[in-house]
């Protein structure tokens, strides 16, 4: 089920996320900008080492980028179904 957008979306960095001082998730920053379901789905994930720098990756293809075939693929999937997933921020 889609969830509201978050009231602000400036971080635009994964690393703005991350207390580096002890390499894990800003729990307080991420309670600011995300809903508590999707704070749970973001800690979750694995904090890579210090060398790891943020990329931008399409989930929808297996090589992570996007294509034109993906986009209609999400658009068509998304004028079937009766909710719309949120995918900004």
């Amino acid at each position: 089920m889609a969830e509201s957008r978050p009231a602000h979306c400036e971080e635009s960095l994964v690393s703005h996320l991350i207390n580096m001082e002890d390499r894990e998730w800003n729990t307080n920053r991420l309670n600011e900008l995300f809903t508590s379901s999707n704070v749970k789905q973001i800690i979750s994930l694995p904090i890579g080492g210090p060398f790891v720098k943020d990329e931008l990756v399409w989930h929808l293809n297996k090589n992570g980028f996007y294509t034109v075939k993906s986009g209609y693929y999400l658009l068509s999937n998304l004028q079937s179904s009766t909710t719309t997933p949120n995918f900004s921020c």
